[in-house]
């Protein structure tokens, strides 16, 4: 059929182009721009991942959020502009 003939296709020009699957999802180091990604981490605080253990206010426009930080702390935040 197409659709074997087309994945069959795909898959030799991928040999003969060195493609490979990543298990860990990261693209190949020819296509890193590891200059803008340096001036992108001074530019920027880097965020931090937290897991949300309860809600308070639930609902409500003033509606607080208690989180932990995994080995760090637990916090109570609101909503900022990033999240």
């Amino acid at each position: 059929t197409i659709e074997t003939d087309i994945g069959k296709m795909n898959k030799r020009v991928n040999d003969i182009r060195g493609v490979k699957e990543s298990d860990t999802g990261l693209a190949p180091p020819s296509m890193w721009d590891v200059v803008a990604d340096k001036e992108m981490m001074q530019q920027e605080q880097p965020l931090q991942v937290a897991r949300c253990t309860k809600i308070l206010n639930a609902g409500q426009e003033d509606a607080k959020y208690m989180i932990n930080v995994k080995q760090i702390a637990k916090f109570v935040v609101s909503l900022g502009d990033r999240v």
